[in-house]
């Protein structure tokens, strides 16, 4: 079994407090206890992780991010295989077709459109591309100000140009709120995954 012999292995799960007892087939233990192996964690760690991955995509919405990450990390494998069995510590080959792997697992996955954080960003992306399509209508038709002081001390536009001036400064402002909240997110994420790196051995 993976976890005789080896001292007692850890993983990012902890205050575990309920009990979970099932019976599973031959087949079924040893692919665990090989997934455990690999990953270096215990069969009990791996087994809830597993389990907490298939809940967390039964939507569909993690099927596509597994994918991903099992090329990459075949990737991973076949680079070392041709480097004869070295790792990212013993040979540049394989450090760098793995970082050209793990760009482009970063250009395949699907931008979270189902946040609003970025639904407002591609909605107002739209907005802009719809005021500047507007401007270019009105291209050379912009008069001279005509506006009375009444007019002016209202703040009132000139011409639909300036209206249009003003609408597309107000939208810019707006996205790049927008952007700030996925910064901050992002943000969020970075140092969560540091604190998570941390619990784990690697």
């Amino acid at each position: 079994m993976a976890d005789k012999g080896k001292g007692r292995r850890r993983g990012p799960l902890s205050d575990k407090s309920e009990v979970l007892t099932t019976r599973i087939t031959v087949e079924t233990r040893r692919a665990l206890e090989d997934h455990a192996e690999r990953a270096g964690r215990s069969i009990s760690q791996e087994a809830e992780l597993l389990l907490v991955r298939g809940l967390q995509g039964s939507d569909g919405s993690l099927h596509h991010l597994e994918a991903v990450l099992d090329t990459v990390l075949s990737i991973g494998r076949r680079l070392s295989q041709a480097e004869g069995g070295a790792g990212t510590k013993d040979s540049a080959f394989v450090y760098f077709g793995l970082i050209k792997a793990l760009e482009w697992a970063q250009e395949v996955l699907p931008v979270p459109v189902g946040d609003e954080k970025f639904r407002e960003v591609a909605e107002l992306d739209d907005e802009i591309a719809r005021i500047k399509r507007e401007r270019e209508d009105q291209a050379g038709a912009r008069r001279l100000d005509a506006r009375t002081d009444a007019e002016r001390q209202a703040d009132i536009p000139a011409d639909d140009m300036d209206a249009l001036d003003r609408e597309l400064v107000a939208v810019l402002k707006r996205r790049q709120a927008a952007l700030s909240a996925i910064n901050a997110a992002r943000l969020g994420a970075n140092q969560s995954t540091r604190d998570v790196i941390s619990e784990i051995a690697i």
